[in-house]
């Protein structure tokens, strides 16, 4: 038993070392590039909601519809419905720890 608990004790390689080293900041870099994309990707939406309120705005002032007014409330709409509409499916998509892995017990011992 000794055996065993020395050799999960042992240091690792150099190579083993390097490897990790080289495979974690691999992942730093993936991450930061990803991070970058969602930026673009977020400011994208909102150029293209500012650009359809902004379009919006326009087709209604025919109405009668103040302009700014318009604007303002279309491009917030298009920015913020969707986003509420993908947040709230991504939340019920994702898997909630249950109350049990949570420490919560529901019988009273």
């Amino acid at each position: 038993m000794g055996d065993r608990g020395e050799a999960a004790r042992q240091r690792p390689s150099e190579g083993e070392v390097q490897r990790s080293r080289a495979a974690r900041e691999a992942m730093e870099r993936a991450i930061r590039r990803l991070n970058l994309l969602e930026f673009m990707i977020l400011g994208g939406a909102a150029f293209a909601a500012v650009v359809g309120g902004w379009l919006t705005a326009w087709l209604a002032r025919g109405l009668g519809a103040p302009f700014r007014f318009t604007w303002f409330l279309a491009s917030f709409l298009l920015f913020v419905v969707p986003g509420v509409l993908v947040w709230s499916r991504d939340r019920r998509a994702s898997p909630r720890p249950s109350d049990d892995a949570a420490g919560i017990h529901s019988s009273t011992e």
